[in-house]
């Protein structure tokens, strides 16, 4: 379908300042050795033969400002993509890899983790990418470098912004959100902030 150029230009405008300046690499962090159940790095691996990646964490070449905020918004400035990875995929599971450090620092996150039924429950509309609309890390890999040039492409994951923001955490949110989640109609807390735990039965 045809894009007019009034259409296109509103499009356009949901990129964030200076997106199209960032690095066309993506960043990952790696700080816990012990794979559980996603496999992680070696999907890391393999999409790092396709498209450019930087690993930062313990024992990784790169090191990021000790002050976990600082880390954020800096790699925030430089990167247009975040694999937010988690280390087990399990139902529900999404933490602050998603909320905090990619859409509150105007990343485009891909995710891999709970499902995408999961993040279609969870999450701002069409502000991911999810692995599992890609048959392999090299699929991934060669979307990224289709749209990592296109300001249309991207500036569609940006859209939700136009309708909520995410706001950082705070310990009288949880209460709140028990007392009127009957009212609400879709919850875009981090799970991680929930008392809610997974089990094994729960993990892929």
């Amino acid at each position: 379908m045809a894009i007019s150029k009034l259409e296109s230009s509103a499009i356009r405008s949901h990129l964030p300042n200076g997106f199209m300046k960032k690095q066309n690499v993506a960043y990952a962090f790696m700080t816990n050795v012990r794979e559980v159940y996603s496999n992680r790095t070696e999907y890391l691996k393999e999409f790092s033969k396709h498209f450019p990646l930087h690993i930062y964490g313990r024992n990784q070449e790169r090191v990021c400002p000790p002050n976990v905020s600082d880390c954020r918004h800096a790699l925030g400035m430089k990167y247009k993509f975040y694999m937010a990875f988690e280390n087990s995929k399990c139902s529900q599971y999404i933490t602050e890899k998603f909320f905090e450090t990619a859409l509150n620092n105007n990343i485009i996150p891909v995710v891999l983790g709970a499902s995408k039924q999961d993040f279609e429950a969870f999450a701002p509309p069409n502000s991911y990418i999810h692995v599992d609309d890609f048959p392999t890390p090299k699929d991934l890999a060669n979307y990224l470098n289709k749209i990592s040039t296109d300001k249309i492409a991207l500036s569609r994951y940006f859209a939700w912004k136009q309708f909520g923001q995410i706001i950082a955490p705070s310990p009288h949110f949880f209460p709140a959100c028990v007392a009127i989640k009957d009212a609400i109609v879709r919850d875009y807390f981090p799970i991680s902030r929930t008392n809610a735990k997974s089990t094994d039965e729960e993990c892929r």
